[in-house]
């Protein structure tokens, strides 16, 4: 397995897994909430009861209008179909039931490809956090300052990376994202005032957030680039170092 921790790696990995598991397709949306349309056509498709005899499909309105309340901090939603036309059909004049019912339920099949899906997200997961422990032993005790720039990590991993890395270093700072989404950003430094620095750093590159000493945390939508020279010109950094 490629030993780098790119989220478009990732996606193919998991989408190849699951074809081979025997889904048919496989896609990732962000995770964001229905836009009012869809919760609007929703909403009319219960009240006219269009799912029969299917009273489930009324429950947890909020988790189906938004599938972030379903999991804190999630960032992506995988979907994955399964074609389920039978490859041989019953004959004309045998009993006829829908095609999904042919062979076995398909609850137990669908649940058991999800599950070899599954163990592939656990075993990314697991080398997400070997890299991260092993860039953070890569660090120098000591040190004046470190700075990384990450994708695909979450909320969490992106604070407990900064943290563990400001047990090493005076300053230390973590910046998640791209160029052209933006970053978040966590920075922990026991040098300086650090919620100083994050207003000063904030207004200079259109960024946002803020809070207490020693750890802050927040957005800013300035290019790698822009944020290095900033670091710079601020002497948290050598020559971009």
């Amino acid at each position: 397995m490629d030993t780098s921790f790119c989220p478009s790696q990732c996606k193919e990995a998991i989408r190849r897994k699951a074809l081979e598991a025997g889904f048919s397709v496989c896609g990732f949306a962000e995770a964001m909430p229905v836009d009012s349309e869809a919760a609007t056509r929703y909403a009319n498709w219960i009240a006219a009861e269009k799912n029969g005899s299917m009273p489930y499909m009324e429950n947890y309105p909020d988790l189906r209008l938004d599938p972030r309340t379903l999991l804190d901090g999630a960032r992506t939603v995988i979907s994955m179909a399964i074609n389920y036309y039978p490859k041989r059909l019953q004959q004309s004049d045998a009993p006829q039931f829908a095609y999904y019912a042919y062979g076995s339920d398909y609850h137990d099949v669908v649940r058991h490809r999800l599950q070899t899906v599954a163990d592939l997200k656990q075993e990314l997961g697991a080398l997400k956090l070997r890299l991260l422990e092993e860039k953070v032993d890569a660090v120098e005790t000591g040190s004046s300052a470190c700075v990384l720039f990450e994708q695909g990590l979450s909320t969490v991993d992106v604070r407990k990376l900064a943290d563990k890395l400001a047990q090493k270093v005076l300053f230390a700072a973590v910046f998640n994202g791209s160029d052209t989404d933006g970053y978040q950003y966590v920075i922990c430094a026991s040098d300086r005032d650090v919620s100083a620095f994050g207003k000063a750093f904030n207004k200079a590159l259109c960024g946002r957030g803020g809070g207490k000493n020693p750890m802050i945390q927040g957005q800013v939508k300035a290019e790698q680039k822009a944020i290095w020279e900033y670091l710079t010109k601020g002497g948290v950094l050598q020559d971009g170092k």
